[in-house]
């Protein structure tokens, strides 16, 4: 097995749960410093999520994610 195969049949599908993972959280934290900044005062993307959840409009809350 070289080294590119072994990569492709061994590492990635090893490694792919938690490359995943890693996106998910991070979107998760950006989610949440927008949604957190815009309760404070400073407006921008988290401004479309509160209003949203204030409002109970869960379609504009997804569809901001």
């Amino acid at each position: 097995m070289t080294g590119r195969s072994g990569l492709w049949t061994v590492d990635l599908p090893e490694a792919l749960p938690f490359v995943l993972l890693r996106i998910r959280l991070a979107a998760i934290q950006m989610v949440s410093a927008a949604t957190i900044a815009s309760y404070v005062g400073l407006g921008g993307l988290g401004r479309v999520i509160f209003d949203g959840m204030g409002r109970r409009d869960f379609g504009q809350v997804q569809a901001v994610l």
